[in-house]
């Protein structure tokens, strides 16, 4: 009887383990930028109006991707990289606190480095 308890035991302890990584994982994911989020007064708000913090996708109207990024406390932060509609890089631009900081860097549609700027904030 005990051997079945702690059989019972071990798959409860499993499986929660098992929805708290599903939860994480899901909580992590990206949300659409232009559907998820609402832009007011210069901020990235969640549609219940609250300062957003994470990262975004976005995409064409065409369903191509566009724009991957982070946003920390409704600000750009981290790095934003957009993209051609062929899927290769359009540039990269890292952000603190919605201000462009450090290298800013432009590819031409083939993936070579068309311009880079440096930004000393």
């Amino acid at each position: 009887m005990r051997n079945y308890y702690l059989k019972l035991f071990s798959s409860l302890i499993a499986l929660g383990l098992v929805i708290l990584g599903l939860v994480y994982y899901t909580l992590k994911q990206p949300v659409e930028l232009s559907t998820d989020l609402l832009f007011i007064d210069g901020l990235w708000y969640k549609q219940d109006k609250t300062l957003f913090t994470g990262s975004f996708v976005s995409h064409t109207f065409e369903g191509k991707l566009y724009s991957t990024g982070s946003i920390k406390n409704g600000m750009m932060d981290g790095l934003l990289t957009t993209y051609y509609d062929n899927g290769s890089k359009e540039s990269e631009c890292n952000f603190v606190n919605d201000t462009i900081v450090g290298d800013c860097i432009e590819y031409d549609g083939h993936g070579k480095i068309k311009a880079s700027k440096t930004n000393k904030n």
